[in-house]
């Protein structure tokens, strides 16, 4: 008997390494990788029974019977879970284009920034039905064929259920007994019938990647009545909107009245930079921060200079308001009146506060504001002097 089953585990690891290539192809569906997998699966577990058949004694007597008995309850088994549990889960439920879902809706026009031209959503009540109608008649052959797998599904269910209780009965009736060689051929009968029959019900109900489900568009396609984006990348409305042309007439009227607009565009083009360069925000105070990360305060001064008499401080982070420029003294400031005490400002009570300075070492408003500023005419202070009060900030270089 052992002489018989002699090398049996080889050719039980061959016949199931095929039906697991055989069932990886039917999990990969209707694609080429998964059709070369299956056959090949395929082809080696017929290769290998047939072998074995031929030139050893592995299923001869009563162990052909336990053999049958084994793929008959796996395929039954197998195929009726795999077509419940894949009609089920899988079966298409979409009615529509899910794909272009977003374009839907009324006419709407949207610029996307830049010159790179709008984008139009003219997808309205009959581009919608459109691409609706295209799909209704293989969304109900996809129902159809759902229900059908069900049916079967538990049809083999309901035959391997009652199979495998009658194979029951009989085990614990003793009429029937498996021991010595015969559940090595039972286990390998249940392995390969469920495998195969799966990866068959999988490749079999499962959709081509390539069409996608039922209401779904393959890639790169535009549904029913939406046309693609022109040259200038805008959205054509769809064939049989009311008011829009056939996309061939579309495109040549679009073609047609691009040639004034464009000898018109030299007139519009040059305005926006002569206004641009005309106009210019001024402002006729500004409030400015100086730079926390810089760690230091500033001198407020006479006059916009580095010689100019110290009269005050502004903290470290302070907050002031200047209301002036003078040309003549780059990043000089006019220091607003009327402002000591505030925030931790210090200026010296002898100052004139109308003539006061400050640099601007960090302030933490962008140059543009402060070009906006008016002049400020810079005259000599007559009334100040130093201020034995005040402590000069010994950070700030001016």
């Amino acid at each position: 008997m052992n002489e018989e089953m002699k090398g049996y585990w080889k050719y039980f690891a061959i016949l199931v390494a095929g039906s697991v290539l055989n069932l990886v192809g039917g999990i990969l569906g209707k694609t080429t990788l998964g059709y070369i997998l299956f056959f090949v699966g395929l082809a080696v577990v017929i290769a290998g029974f047939a072998f074995v058949f031929l030139k050893k004694d592995y299923f001869k007597a009563d162990r052909l019977k336990v053999l049958i008995l084994g793929l008959v309850l796996a395929i039954l088994l197998g195929a009726s879970i795999t077509l419940l549990l894949n009609s089920t889960f899988t079966r298409p439920t979409t009615t529509g284009n899910a794909m272009f879902s977003g374009m839907s809706g009324g006419r709407s026009a949207s610029n996307f920034g830049g010159n790179s031209g709008g984008f139009r959503s003219n997808n309205g009540t009959t581009g919608t039905q459109s691409a609706t109608g295209t799909t209704t008649g293989q969304t109900a052959a996809a129902n159809g064929g759902g229900l059908l797998g069900v049916l079967l599904g538990w049809v083999l269910l309901i035959a391997g259920g009652i199979l495998l209780l009658v194979t029951a009965i009989r085990l614990l009736t003793k009429k029937v007994s498996y021991a010595g060689n015969r559940w090595k051929v039972l286990l390998l009968g249940l392995l390969v019938g469920a495998m195969l029959s799966s990866s068959t019900a999988l490749l079999l109900t499962r959709h081509s990647r390539q069409g996608g489900f039922p209401g779904q568009m393959p890639s790169g396609q535009m549904p029913s009545g939406q046309n693609g984006p022109d040259a200038n990348g805008t959205m054509m409305p769809p064939d049989g909107t009311p008011g829009a042309a056939p996309a061939g007439q579309e495109t040549a009227t679009v073609a047609a009245t691009a040639a004034p607009t464009a000898t018109a565009t030299p007139a519009p083009t040059n305005t926006p930079a002569a206004t641009a360069t005309a106009t210019t925000q001024t402002y006729s105070s500004l409030v400015v921060c100086l730079d926390y990360d810089q760690g230091v305060g500033e001198n407020i001064r006479t006059s916009p200079l580095e010689t100019g008499t110290i009269v005050g401080t502004i903290p470290m982070a302070g907050c002031f308001t200047i209301d002036g420029k003078n040309s003549q003294y780059p990043d000089w400031y006019h220091f607003s009146s009327g402002q000591n005490g505030m925030g931790g400002i210090s200026i010296s009570i002898y100052a004139d506060d109308d003539n006061l300075w400050v640099y601007n070492h960090h302030f933490d408003k962008a140059q543009s504001f402060l070009d906006g500023l008016a002049e400020v005419p810079y005259t000599s202070a007559t009334t100040a002097t130093p201020a034995a009060t005040v402590a000069p900030s010994a950070t700030p270089t001016k």
